[in-house]
């Protein structure tokens, strides 16, 4: 085989290569928002079950910092879930 001969092969290698990459990577995020809609569509609404919100060993006195955090990272999730339907 000549120069050009072997050099048009490398380039068709090359694309063959690069085009089913390309076209992998385009399904892939298709596939991704298909799955994302429905995980959403499937989604039953209800707020999450936080276990355990505040620690056994916990003084009762004191202003506990998982009893003010929690409920507003419940509030974010809740406000964020119902934006995006």
């Amino acid at each position: 085989m000549t120069n050009g001969e072997l050099m048009m092969e490398g380039l068709k290698l090359l694309g063959l290569g690069m085009g089913s990459v390309f076209l992998f990577l385009i399904v892939l995020v298709f596939a991704m928002r298909g799955m994302s809609a429905l995980a959403n569509v499937l989604d039953s609404g209800a707020p999450p079950v936080l276990p355990g919100t505040t620690p056994a060993s916990a003084p009762s006195g004191q202003d506990n910092a998982v009893d003010t955090v929690v409920p507003v990272i419940a509030a974010a999730i809740a406000a964020y879930r119902q934006n995006q339907k």
